[in-house]
């Protein structure tokens, strides 16, 4: 539902309050931009060292098994230890003007590769934001949703890092923007074009996200498939608009079928031998528990974790009313757009555990689980979420909801990131 004129004493309200989040979100990448401590743990160097190597090797498909991570105190130099990271050369290669190993010290390049990561952030929350000022109503699930998207805990966090997630969000971003404008019957060649350029920027960020965010279109189109079998002319344009884009986005996955005869390169010898082998399903009850646990940058314990429960139970509620024959008329586009999402993100779950199962039986390795790798849709989970506090019979429990929602994420995301600061930096 888009917003109306009826509630002007409230407008000025929300956009201060999503002005407000905005600055937060840019606040919290600034200060891990400034503060953390190169390399973090949430694969800097590897990232870093990518950027290194097609500076040195600039091929767009690149040898993969020449990837090594650079030395911190020469960085010139690059050590024995293999690079894992086989995403996509598109984020690294656009990069490399940004350091010279030989006349950048280490120290300036990641600087500079910080803020533009931050820039990259910062624009992809803005993305995630307008959803919230166009299509929401009522100011209780507008400001829910500006708090969803701006005390994400990994979101702020990561924002301020070398890191490719943060274009892949970026890309999830635009899509989620794109298909808004679908659901609500725009089918237009600037609507394809969003849709499009999203899908073609996560798909040359990296596998997993080119195939959740694919999932999402394909999902969010099916209810209109009988439109589009008509082949009306305006129709055809925007599925080739949409094409086009597509081509772009799987270009680097056709490359890696040519080169090595397989979309995504996958080495597992890079990976350490580990101990006892899990059957599946105790290996998915370990990959759910640290998918949850991955939810904190810092310490997760229990209200972080009735915070990430408190999103996705409404989250599912307000879904599910939106979609249910007796909900509130104009909902069930965004209904539709947030149960799309869930679905994408399932499949990519089952996806992730059956890639990372296959690597544990081959190794015995217990492979790192990223709640960051499904950020990209992150806004589909906040605009349920939204339509779950609207949902709410009464303003009373609207009211008391938001708050309870407001006071969690701000725990989650403020609180502990505070604490980590001065923990870290109070001496």
């Amino acid at each position: 539902m888009m917003i109306q004129a009826t509630w002007p004493r409230r407008e000025r309200t929300v956009l201060i309050a999503f002005a407000l989040f905005f600055l937060l979100h840019l606040s919290t990448v600034n200060l891990i931009a400034t503060l953390a401590k190169f390399p973090t743990g949430i694969d800097e160097l590897h990232h870093l060292s990518y950027v290194y190597h097609v500076d040195r090797h600039p091929e767009w498909i690149p040898d993969y098994t020449r990837m090594y991570l650079i030395d911190v105190e020469k960085p010139d130099t690059f050590t024995e230890t293999r690079n894992w990271l086989w995403h996509p050369s598109f984020y690294y290669q656009a990069l490399k003007a940004l350091v010279d190993p030989g006349e950048v010290p280490l120290d300036n390049a990641v600087s500079r590769l910080r803020w533009v990561n931050m820039a990259i952030s910062g624009l992809a929350a803005a993305c995630l934001l307008a959803f919230g000022l166009r299509h929401l109503a009522g100011s209780e699930e507008m400001i829910v949703y500006a708090a969803a998207i701006a005390l994400c805990p990994k979101l702020g966090v990561m924002g301020g890092m070398i890191n490719v997630d943060n274009l892949a969000i970026l890309g999830g971003a635009i899509v989620f923007l794109g298909l808004a404008r679908f659901l609500k019957g725009n089918v237009s060649l600037s609507t394809a074009a969003l849709i499009g350029s999203g899908f073609a920027i996560g798909g040359l960020s990296k596998l997993t996200t080119g195939a959740m965010v694919g999932l999402w279109i394909v999902f969010c189109h099916l209810p209109s498939a009988a439109r589009f079998r008509k082949l009306a002319r305006k129709d055809v344009a925007y599925l080739l608009c949409l094409l086009a884009f597509a081509a772009v986005g799987v270009a680097p996955y056709v490359g890696n079928l040519l080169v090595y005869g397989t979309p995504l390169f996958f080495d597992k010898s890079v990976y350490p031998m580990g101990g006892g082998i899990l059957s599946l399903a105790e290996y998915t009850v370990h990959f759910l528990g640290a998918l949850m646990a991955s939810w904190s940058p810092f310490v997760f314990d229990t209200i972080d974790m009735i915070a990430l429960f408190s999103l996705l139970g409404l989250s599912l509620f307000g879904t599910w009313r939106a979609l249910s024959p007796g909900g509130a008329p104009g909902r069930r586009p965004l209904g539709i757009l947030a149960a799309a999402c869930f679905a994408s993100i399932v499949l990519g779950i089952a996806m992730n555990i059956w890639v990372t199962y296959d690597l544990h039986l081959a190794t015995g390795f217990l492979p790192k689980v990223f709640l960051r790798l499904y950020l990209p849709l992150w806004g589909g989970l906040a605009a349920g979420t939204a339509l779950g506090i609207g949902a709410l019979a009464t303003p009373a429990r609207r009211i008391a909801a938001s708050g309870a929602v407001l006071a969690l994420l701000f725990y989650s995301h403020t609180v502990t990131l505070a604490a980590d600061v001065l923990i870290t930096h109070g001496g």
